[in-house]
């Protein structure tokens, strides 16, 4: 005759713990069911970790994992399900704020064909009068698009100049440039002096080219700009 065995712990010591119970069954089968995290919470900083495994007794497994990470710069949450090293379920959040940048990625991946994987992003830098700035984002079946813009600020007496280029790219086998130049002068009248547009196409890629050139005079504060 054969017994049916049935164990249980568990383990907790205020910040971490653990439990399972176990199942044994006849002919050497095993059915499990565990948890274990651990939490830390302070003015500074919050963490929370925690996991949840099953097991049947046909062989099959199942894990949940999920994390809260949090302070007052960054941010780190994710939850994932898995049924196999290649049946996999998540989502995800990240992010962290500085002085002069920002970062922050939010991302989701699946077994599903098309839907492998898919996130978005960005990143925003400044310092000494540049600014810099990334955006991407992917989507179904690997699609992509990426923005990169960048800026420099020059400051004198009688002028002040600023200069910018956005690049903007994706899968759809083109790529687009776009290339602003503007010139400060004054605040009250915005005139257009010039504007250059180019296109070619090399090997599949579109290439464009926009230059405008702008000037703001300043009018006295008694009169209107005509």
């Amino acid at each position: 005759m054969e017994m049916i065995g049935l164990s249980l712990s568990h383990n907790d010591d205020g910040r971490e713990w653990s439990s399972e119970g176990r199942i044994t069954m006849p002919g050497s089968r095993i059915a499990s069911l565990s948890s274990d995290g651990h939490i830390a919470i302070d003015r500074q900083r919050s963490v929370v970790k925690a996991s949840l495994k099953m097991a049947t007794p046909t062989g099959n497994e199942m894990a949940i994992m999920a994390q809260h990470d949090i302070s007052s710069d960054h941010i780190d949450d994710m939850i994932e399900i898995r049924s196999s090293p290649r049946n996999k379920y998540a989502i995800g959040m990240r992010g962290s704020i500085a002085d002069q940048a920002i970062q922050g990625k939010v991302e989701f991946a699946s077994p599903v064909r098309g839907w492998e994987k898919m996130y978005a992003s960005m990143e925003h830098k400044r310092e000494a009068g540049k600014t810099n700035c990334k955006i991407e984002t992917q989507w179904l079946n690997n699609q992509r698009v990426t923005m990169e813009y960048g800026s420099q600020r020059q400051i004198g007496r009688s002028r002040t100049a600023i200069e910018g280029v956005l690049n903007v790219t994706t899968t759809i086998r083109g790529e687009g440039v776009l290339n602003v130049t503007t010139t400060i002068r004054g605040y009250e009248s915005l005139s257009l002096c010039r504007v250059r547009l180019r296109t070619t196409t090399t090997e599949g890629r579109l290439m464009l080219k926009l230059t405008l050139e702008l000037h703001l005079r300043r009018c006295p504060r008694d009169l209107r700009c005509q």
